[in-house]
């Protein structure tokens, strides 16, 4: 039980956000609750690291426990990205270096609406790599959840599905998160002000060579040895280290999806939330709130099922359910103006009918 908490307690970080001249945030990467060393404090020396690019620094962004993040434009073009830079104390870290590589592959073969876009992969100066994306504005979930405490039922459930859909075709092309959760959730504002879903940080995700396989019988072998995730969000199966398919995916939008309508995790009140669930059913996300229609219930609770076998068998599965989910909660919407409406109508004729019975008195 102590070294299930001991791992909780090394999730402490929380996503960083910055403010643009135009008044929107844009995302940085998590940064650490903790002092960054001095030398890596992302000023203006940082411009020679971008030399051998094609893009020049624009701002340091952020630093998070990997990598620091910097707003790029390409110097042709005048777009600009955001770019992901391996942090100097990680440069001969072999094991680093591979997961952004591996996050940068995943995500630019993969292309989907609810996706962040991969647009480049090389090497700053120093040789450290460089991911560069679509630069985003908005601000992620769990900054959300920070402001509001829970989320309308009907945006809850818009941003899982959309999230369910775009991790759907990174199944499709071989490739699961298994690090899903909040953080890692980003509402994108558009031009037009409506605001998106994008998927981040494919750098914990598994690739596999043929991905031709329906999910889920295809694998995603975990390292037998490493502890890969947020152990609040994770699968039974990825707690324990066991081999994971989509469905652990499944089960980490599960809990997003519970957290953002309930306010609060499954487990959260658990002393040892880690074992808790491998052997506890949860409580049902309507105890913490009331008007949750039934079948959202038994959505969230089919999702969070500790055996893989009893859940959503992939996320497209959960997100045609989301769909119908949502159409419940329009018909509850629906049935809730029809009877204020009555309830108005009636009260009006109802004082009417007094009135003209007092004047025929």
């Amino acid at each position: 039980m102590a070294g299930t908490q001991r791992m909780l307690e090394r999730q402490g970080r929380t996503k960083g956000e910055a403010v643009q001249g135009d008044g929107r945030r844009h995302a940085t990467a998590p940064i650490i609750e903790t002092r960054t060393p001095a030398a890596e404090q992302g000023t203006h020396r940082d411009t020679w690291l971008f030399e051998t690019t094609p893009y020049r620094l624009v701002r340091f962004l952020g630093m998070g426990g990997t990598a620091c993040l910097y707003e790029l434009q390409h110097r042709r073009l005048g777009k600009r990205f955001a770019g992901k830079v391996l942090r100097e104390i990680l440069a001969d870290d072999a094991q680093a270096r591979e997961r952004m590589a591996r996050e940068g592959n995943g995500l630019a073969k993969v292309h989907h609406p609810h996706l962040v876009e991969v647009t480049d992969f090389t090497f700053v100066a120093d040789g450290r790599p460089l991911l560069v994306m679509e630069l985003l504005a908005g601000t992620d979930l769990r900054s959300e959840l920070a402001r509001a405490g829970r989320l309308k039922l009907a945006e809850a459930v818009r941003w899982v599905r959309q999230a369910a859909q775009a991790v759907g075709t990174a199944h499709a092309h071989g490739i699961v998160h298994r690090d899903l959760k909040p953080e890692n959730l980003y509402l994108h504002e558009l031009a037009t002000g409506e605001r998106v879903l994008k998927v981040l940080d494919l750098g914990l995700a598994k690739m596999l060579d043929t991905p031709t396989a329906p999910a889920p019988e295809r694998r995603y072998p975990t390292e037998r040895d490493a502890f890969v995730g947020t152990p609040e969000y994770m699968a039974p199966e990825q707690l324990l280290g066991q081999d994971v398919d989509g469905r652990a995916d499944v089960y980490g939008l599960g809990v997003v999806l519970y957290e953002l309508v309930a306010g609060r995790r499954p487990f959260e009140d658990s002393p040892d939330p880690g074992q808790a669930c491998l052997h506890e059913a949860p409580q049902p996300v309507s105890r913490w709130r009331r008007g949750v229609p039934r079948l959202l219930d038994r959505v969230v609770a089919k999702a969070l099922a500790r055996d893989p076998r009893q859940r959503f068998q992939n996320t497209d599965e959960l997100a045609r359910w989301l769909k119908r989910a949502d159409a419940e909660l329009s018909r509850q919407r629906q049935r809730r103006f029809i009877a204020a409406a009555t309830a108005t109508i009636t009260g009006v004729l109802t004082f009417g009918l007094l009135e003209l019975l007092w004047g025929m008195q």
